[in-house]
Parts: C-alpha cells; sequence; structure tokens
C-alpha cells in the first residue's frame, strides 16, 4: 500500500490473519516504511558569513533578520511497525480484548548549505545551526492494552482497560558545532528517553434500570494515567558514533511524574417524548512531583503541585420532528499541564524547548447552540459556540540566536467564539454528484493577560489567541461515475493564523510563519475486482506556496495501489 505524508514516499507491507475459530480471534499487522523526508529546518544567520556566497536575505516571522543559508533536517527513515491483536469470546456478551506493538524507528537527519567559499566549494561557514538541523534518531517503543467489555444490551453493561507505553530506547544524537569547510565537530551530544512512558487505566459502567431504551440510563467510572520522564542529555566524545558513547558528563536533564485519578457520573434522561437531558460531572486529583532540571552548572528540584477539580456538564435536546434537532449544551473542564511543559528541557536537534514548573492547570467553560436537519439525501448542522478559557497554556516559538526556541505559559483568560455551518447533499443535479461543505469562523480574542512581558513594549491583551485561524473553509464534490470509479475534487482554505501572544508574527512565507492559504486537491479512486483498489490524485492542483511553520508541500502527485484478502 502506498501512503504519503507531505512529501515523503512510503511503501507498506500489510498482513492480516484472522483466526479460523469463532471463539477467538487474531490479526497481526506489520508496516516496514521507508521514507525520505523535504527538510524540516531551514538554517539561518543574522549575517551572511563573510567570503562566501550564495546566502538568501530573509527575515524572521517577526521581521527580524534571519537570513537563510541552508536546509536541515533532511530526514531517511526506516520504521517497522509490527501490531498484534488477540479477541477471546468468552460468552456472546462478555470479551477479553489484547493488543501489543512495538515501534522501531531509525533515522538519519543531515543539511544542506547553500553557502560556497570563494573558491567555490561547499562550506558551513561557521554556522552552528548546520549542526543543530543534523542529528540521528534510534528508537524502540513497546505498547500493551488489555480491555474486558460486556454487550448485554440488559440491565448492566461494562468494560475495563489498561494500557501501558514504554520508551524502551529513544536516542538522538548530534554535533556539537561545525569547524572548516562542511566538517562537524566529532564531539557532541546525547539525549536519552528510556524509562519514559504512561500508563492508564479506566473501569466504566452503565445501568438501565428497565433495560435498553429506558428513559433512564446512568453510566459512572473511574480513571488513572500516569506520565513518567526520564530526559537526560550527555556530552559525548564522537556523536556519530552508534554505540552509546557519552563521556558521563551531564549537559542537560529533565525529568518528573504526573498523575491524575478522576471519578465520573452521567445521567441520560427522556423525560418527555421528544426531550433528552443529559447531565454528567466528574472529579479530577491531579499531581505532578519529582521535577528536576539541570542545565549546564544549574540544578534545581522543583516544588509538587496538586490541584482538585469538578467538571460538570449538561446537554438538553429537542426533537423538533423527524428532521430537525436542536441542543444546548454547557460544560466545564480541566486541562493540566503535561510532563513535558513543566519539565523537559529539549537541548539537541533543530528544536529548543524550556520548561516551565510553574505552570497552572486551564479552566475551560464551554457552551454551544446547535441545530441540525437530516433527511435521507442530505444533513446541515449550524452551531454557535464560545470558550473561555482561563490560565489557558499557550506554547510559544521564539526565534533565540537563530535557533527556535519554544517555551510554555498560561494566558489570563482567552475567548474563542463563533459559528460553523456543516451541509452534504447527495445526488445534486443529477444522481451520483455529491456535495459538501464546512465552514467556521472563529473570533478569539485574549481578554487579559497581565504577566505576558516584551522586551519592545508590546502587549498580548486585545490580541488574537494564537494558533486559531479566524476562517476554514472545505469544499468537496464527489461524482460516483460507476459502481467502482469514484471522481473527488476539494478547495481547502484557511485564513490567517498568529502564532504570537502579541501577534508581532506578521512576516509571512518565511520558517516559522503560519500562512494563509487555498489549495486544490483532485483524487479517483478505482475498486476493481477481485482484493485490488487504485487511488491516484494531485494535491495542491494550484501550486499555492505557503509556511505552517515548516513549509507545506507544493503540487503533489500520488498513487497508491492497495490488495485487501
Amino acid at each position: 500500500e502506498g501512503c504519503r505524508d507531505n512529501n515523503l514516499v512510503i511503501l507498506r507491507m500489510v498482513d492480516d490473519c484472522p483466526y479460523p475459530q469463532s471463539s477467538a480471534k487474531n490479526q497481526s499487522n506489520r508496516f516496514l516504511i521507508q521514507a525520505l523526508s523535504q527538510p524540516l529546518f531551514f538554517v539561518t544567520s543574522p549575517t551572511i558569513p563573510s567570503g562566501t556566497t550564495g546566502g538568501i536575505s530573509a527575515l524572521s516571522k517577526t521581521g527580524t533578520v534571519a537570513n537563510v543559508v541552508g536546509a536541515g533536517g533532511l530526514q531517511h527513515s526506516t520504521t517497522d511497525n509490527v501490531t498484534l491483536r488477540l479477541a477471546y469470546d468468552f460468552t456472546n456478551w462478555l470479551r477479553l480484548n489484547y493488543t501489543t506493538g512495538f515501534w522501531n524507528n531509525e533515522t538519519r537527519a543531515r543539511s544542506q548549505t547553500y553557502l560556497t567559499s570563494a573558491s567555490g566549494a561547499a562550506t558551513f561557514g561557521g554556522v552552528s545551526g548546520f549542526a543543530n538541523d543534523t542529528y540521528t534518531y534510534n528508537e524502540e517503543h513497546l505498547m500493551n492494552t488489555v480491555s474486558l467489555k460486556t454487550s448485554t444490551k440488559g440491565h448492566w453493561d461494562g468494560e475495563v482497560i489498561f494500557s501501558d507505553y514504554d520508551y524502551l530506547k529513544d536516542i538522538q544524537r548530534n554535533p556539537a558545532g561545525v569547524i572548516s569547510g562542511t566538517t562537524f565537530m566529532p564531539n557532541g551530544y546525547i539525549a536519552r528517553m528510556d524509562g519514559s512512558g504512561w500508563t492508564t487505566a479506566d473501569i466504566k459502567g452503565i445501568w438501565r434500570p428497565n433495560g435498553v431504551g429506558d428513559a433512564h440510563e446512568l453510566s459512572f467510572g473511574g480513571h488513572r494515567d500516569q506520565y513518567d520522564l526520564r530526559n537526560p542529555t550527555y556530552r559525548t566524545d564522537n556523536w556519530s558514533s552508534s554505540r552509546d558513547t557519552e563521556n558521563g558528563t551531564l549537559y542537560t536533564e529533565g525529568r518528573g511524574t504526573t498523575t491524575t485519578y478522576g471519578l465520573w457520573a452521567q445521567e441520560v434522561w427522556k423525560f418527555a417524548p421528544k426531550f433528552t437531558l443529559t447531565v454528567g460531572g466528574r472529579v479530577e486529583f491531579w499531581r505532578a512531583a519529582d521535577g528536576f532540571n539541570l542545565a549546564g552548572q544549574v540544578a534545581a528540584s522543583r516544588p509538587s503541585q496538586h490541584s482538585t477539580n469538578f467538571s460538570p456538564k449538561a446537554t438538553l435536546a429537542w426533537q423538533i420532528n423527524p428532521n430537525w434537532t436542536t441542543k444546548l449544551s454547557f460544560g466545564e473542564a480541566w486541562r493540566y499541564p503535561t510532563v513535558s511543559e513543566l519539565y523537559q528541557i529539549v537541548s539537541t536537534g533543530g528544536t529548543y524547548a524550556v520548561p516551565n514548573a510553574n505552570l497552572k492547570p486551564e479552566q475551560v467553560f464551554s457552551g454551544e447552540a446547535m441545530i441540525e436537519r437530516h433527511t435521507q439525501n442530505s444533513s446541515l448542522r449550524l452551531s454557535l459556540f464560545q470558550e473561555n478559557t482561563h490560565n489557558a497554556l499557550i506554547s510559544q516559538s521564539t526565534l533565540l540566536n537563530n535557533i527556535y526556541t519554544t517555551t510554555f505559559q498560561n494566558a489570563n483568560e482567552v475567548r474563542n467564539r463563533g459559528v460553523e455551518f456543516v451541509v452534504n447533499q447527495r445526488d445534486v443535479l443529477f444522481r451520483g454528484l455529491d456535495l459538501s461543505n464546512s465552514v467556521t469562523y472563529v473570533d478569539s480574542c485574549i481578554l487579559s493577560d497581565p504577566g505576558f512581558r516584551s522586551s519592545t513594549g508590546t502587549t498580548a491583551t486585545g490580541k488574537h489567541v494564537p494558533y486559531v485561524p479566524n476562517w476554514r473553509d472545505t469544499v468537496q464534490a464527489t461524482w460516483h461515475a460507476t459502481s467502482r470509479l469514484d471522481l473527488s475534487a476539494a478547495l481547502r482554505y484557511q485564513g490567517k493564523m498568529y502564532s504570537t501572544l502579541d501577534n508581532t508574527d506578521r512576516v509571512s512565507h518565511v520558517f516559522g510563519a503560519f500562512d494563509k492559504f487555498l489549495v486544490m486537491d483532485v483524487h479517483v479512486h478505482w475498486r476493481a475486482k477481485g482484493p485490488l483498489s487504485f487511488d491516484a490524485g494531485i494535491d495542491n492542483i494550484n501550486n499555492a506556496r505557503y509556511y505552517e511553520y515548516h513549509p507545506f508541500p507544493m503540487r503533489s502527485y500520488i498513487v497508491d495501489l492497495k490488495a485487501s484478502f
């Protein structure tokens, strides 16, 4: 099966093996992927190195000088993903499921210089960014999930799920800098995440006092998760060695644990023939502990945090008639800082990150009014929504020493409100032609952020919320030309989106920027006789040039051939 992600060309081998007995089912999958990627980063410099040519004068997204002198992160990846799924039916209403997956990744990323010396030879010009964007990955991850579920459709049903994800091996290597010509320093850094991972456990019960279809249905359950971060970065005398050759000296380190316990309950009450009220609540107990950071010679244990919160929700649905339904919904939710946002220091590769151990949980109040209509050949939905968030957790990417560095902070209060309209229509104009459109408008605003500090005197209050575009629209037409042949075309539009709290990223079409775009895609799907199916298409057929932090692919051609047995 052929797949594509940006400019990745992927070859996939699939093996599906159902177990023949009716009381047990077995499915195994193995995916072998070879991928070559477009550059993930541009190497920038405040000046063009003296004695060189080939550099491109450019600005950063905020207007500072960021001359482009090369590209980095050109990855060659080999990925092996093996998944095994087992299921056993004890009875016709009790099933045990087990899934295990092993993922291995070997990646080599190189840099490409645009600079040449006076003699015409390629050179890094002493720009250290070429070293940052040259690295290797060696990763082995293991996942296990087990669940036991009932499906009686009677008075009681339940489900128990446990999952575990382990970083068995996770090593990134990169050189410490560059020397003459296109040569890297032999010493460098090794970043490890071995021992990191997470575990989750969920239990759920459903009680129907008078069976399925009763006026009351009560569901309830509990949740636990724990995320562990172990991320030391060592100095090494030989960064390019395939062996773990760190010299024992720590360069940076981030470690810590977050744990969440939750209890919840929900009641669905059909209190009248056409009215349904859903009410529920969730209480959560969150804790962040064992935090520690080291950077250079500075080491600090981070204070523990804890928070106990209750989140209510309610939805009232009214079925006006067989075709029309309207709903009013309200909910409160809490989003807790992740263990990475709190403690992880990323000091290798093309992206650096600085943690913030003082982050607070964000509190979200959401409301929505929705009306929808369904017929045999069409559906439409109109939604009005508003979301107010206190202590919003927002990441910021800033160009520091010509390296984009990510930081995390709380914004005191932000608001997103808007409208969404979705329509689908079959057999438009003639039989077999389907049209759909999904359009969303969001009025986003930072209502208050007195803690924002800027060296240039800018403010965040009153600005657009980062990473929220004002408009999004997707229009798609599909013609079912025959029972086996489908022809599709789609238009995708996204409006302006900022990535800084003070909205100073006004320079477009540069690395790090988030541009508005309009692209058109065309696609053909053919179901051949037997197990074969064929897909072909052209993405971004209008060849639009735009950045969503990285440069996105221009006109791209895709061909897929799939066999299912």
